[in-house]
C-alpha cells in the first residue's frame, strides 16, 4: 500500500490495518526467509514506528536463525534514547557507531 504525493501514511493507515487483520500482510512472517545477520536500530521517541514492532523483529530473526549460526549473535539489537522516527545529528552519529560496529563483525 502506498500514498501519493504530497500525502504521508495517514492517509492509507487505515488500509493497511484492514488488510493486516484480513491476513494479507503481515512483515514477520516476510522477514522469516531472510537468513543473513541483522542490525535493527530504533528510537524510544519513534511515534511513526512502535518500538514493539523492532522487539518482535528481532525475537522473529532469532526464531529463524540458520543451523550453524548463533541465534544471539545473529541480530543486533540497539535502542537510542530519545531517537525519533527520523533520527536527529546527535543521534544519527550514535547510530552510524553502530553500524560501523555490524560491519565490523
Amino acid at each position: 500500500v502506498c500514498h501519493g504525493f504530497m500525502a504521508f501514511q495517514d492517509t492509507v493507515k487505515h488500509y493497511t490495518i484492514q488488510l493486516a487483520e484480513l491476513g494479507y500482510i503481515d512483515p514477520f512472517e516476510e522477514i522469516k526467509s531472510y537468513s543473513g545477520q541483522v542490525l535493527i536500530v530504533h528510537g524510544t521517541a519513534d511515534k511513526i514506528v512502535n518500538l514493539d514492532y523492532s522487539r518482535r523483529a528481532v525475537e522473529t530473526y532469532k526464531r529463524t536463525t540458520p543451523e550453524g549460526m548463533d541465534a544471539e549473535n545473529r541480530v543486533r539489537f540497539h535502542i537510542i534514547e530519545g531517537g525519533a522516527h527520523m533520527f536527529s545529528k546527535q543521534h544519527d552519529v550514535i547510530a552510524m557507531e553502530y553500524l560501523m560496529e555490524f560491519a565490523r563483525q
